[in-house]
């Protein structure tokens, strides 16, 4: 189940909203990309900066989910110190759980460079959808 959804009110920053099963969050997942605010991304807006290949990973705690994703720069000037809010989500789209990530050490290179993130969440039945946006620092 894919679910497409811009975010509100966030200028500049793109978002991904990743549905997955609720019995297993670490089911196959399917993840859809949408740009919000002024830009250029090919999504419709944005800074440029997509998030692709969002997926669940078994965490060590099992008690938690693991979100991996890349982020991929196609903006023709390198970024850093950005960072990656990452929102558990019920089916009526509230957040249950937040985790930004910290600040990405690396440069993300220009013209689709790209860098690895990932956040860990409490595992939950309520957990609809997972839904994470690049966030400048």
């Amino acid at each position: 189940m894919s679910i497409f959804r811009r975010s509100p009110g966030r200028g500049g920053a793109l978002a991904l909203l990743l549905a997955c099963a609720l019995p297993t969050l670490l089911a196959s997942c399917a993840a859809t990309r949408s740009g919000t605010g002024a830009g250029g991304d090919a999504a419709g807006g944005g800074t440029g900066l997509v998030i692709v290949d969002l997926h669940a990973e078994p965490a060590s705690d099992p008690s938690l989910v693991k979100l991996v994703g890349t982020i991929v720069n196609k903006t023709d000037q390198p970024v850093s110190r950005l960072s990656v809010k990452v929102e558990a989500r019920d089916a009526q789209g509230r957040a249950l759980t937040r985790v930004i990530t910290p600040s990405l050490s690396d440069t993300i290179p220009p013209q689709g460079g790209t860098a690895l993130f990932e956040a860990n969440l409490p595992r939950s039945n309520l957990v609809h959808d997972y839904f994470a946006e690049v966030m400048p620092q």
